[in-house]
């Protein structure tokens, strides 16, 4: 006695599809979370130049696997504070203003020299992250039921 089923090609054909068609929208999912993260890394981000916040990147690293990053070598500082003493090398400064009154600007050498930085972090990417992971489920099982 044996049993056979009918339609095994088909079934494994179809099985297949739905696997790469689930990994498709589980990739589609994970960028428009990631482009959120991002967009919400940028509000939050502070800002002086600007240079931080245009820096924050979104990148696909591998099947089923985007990062939302920044290069700049202060964003760690900008994200988690700092309270430590650093050395300050020699460099020149241009200043129009000497103990609160405004000056002809002129340039000032500054010997290198140790400065206490108290910088409170700013947690830009942590919230960015948080705020999202909630919606990233959410946005995962929706696109796998679109493929129904």
């Amino acid at each position: 006695m044996g049993a056979s089923l009918n339609g095994k090609r088909r079934l494994k054909r179809t099985l297949e599809d739905y696997k790469e068609g689930a990994a498709d929208a589980v990739d589609s999912a994970l960028e428009a979370v990631g482009k959120d993260v991002q967009a919400d890394a940028r509000k939050f981000a502070p800002v002086d130049t600007g240079n931080l916040k245009a820096s924050i990147t979104l990148e696909k690293v591998g099947p089923l696997r985007w990062e939302v990053y920044t290069n700049k070598e202060y964003a760690k500082v900008q994200e988690f504070g700092i309270t430590e003493v650093v050395d300050v090398s020699a460099h020149t400064r241009v200043i129009d203003q000497a103990f609160g009154e405004s000056i002809p600007q002129q340039a000032v050498q500054v010997d290198a020299h140790q400065r206490r930085m108290d910088i409170e972090g700013k947690f830009y990417m942590t919230i960015a992250a948080s705020q999202n992971r909630r919606d990233l489920g959410d946005t995962v099982v929706r696109a796998l039921r679109a493929l129904d």
